[in-house]
């Protein structure tokens, strides 16, 4: 038995919403941090320039970025799934990856109920504990099961099964996202 059509597509609206929300998160609560914090470090006219390309360059980047992140996950997670002898198209495993989506533009809604954080983050330099901890509950733990339960009914197998790949997809991609907000966060010291 596999998914209907219709709950696989749910992805396309998922990845739309995710970048309507990431998109108005960074222009109306992270760019406006990043302007103060330049205002007193540059010329007006040259802080203009920089607002207008930061402004270009989120809405362009953030669906291209979001593309390639979605391609490359499910690429990694189709090879996982043929390590583990789950038979699955890569059609399949891409359009099912993209309901994680749903879940990143709820975390990021919940993000920007507290500016107090993202204050932290990008003016103070101090990543508070609670972001890391809802990063592994957003980007693991309530993924998991509900990406392990539209697998396991795509490919007709055992819920644990198919639980392993996407652990490992997920993990990766947790490690990732905080590696590089790390090295981004110690060069931008520099």
């Amino acid at each position: 038995m596999t998914l209907p059509k219709s709950i696989k597509l749910l992805s396309l609206p998922a990845f739309i919403l995710f970048n309507f929300t990431q998109i108005y998160y960074q222009i109306n609560f992270v760019l406006p941090y990043v302007i103060e914090f330049l205002k007193n470090r540059i010329p007006v006219t040259t802080l203009e320039n920089i607002k207008s390309m930061m402004y270009t360059w989120t809405i362009v980047s953030i669906p291209i970025a979001g593309i390639i992140t979605w391609l490359i996950s499910s690429a990694i997670l189709y090879g996982l799934f043929k390590a583990f002898r789950i038979n699955i198209k890569f059609s399949s495993t891409f359009l099912i990856f993209g309901h994680v989506y749903f879940i990143s533009a709820i975390s990021i809604c919940l993000v920007m109920f507290r500016p107090e954080m993202i204050y932290n983050i990008i003016v103070k330099g101090v990543i508070p504990w609670e972001f890391y901890v809802e990063g592994i509950v957003f980007g693991i733990l309530i993924p998991l099961p509900y990406l392990s339960i539209l697998y396991s009914r795509e490919v007709n197998e055992r819920i644990v099964k198919v639980m392993i790949p996407i652990l490992i997809i997920l993990i990766i991609g947790y490690v990732v996202s905080f590696v590089s907000m790390i090295f981004s966060r110690l060069t931008s010291s520099f």
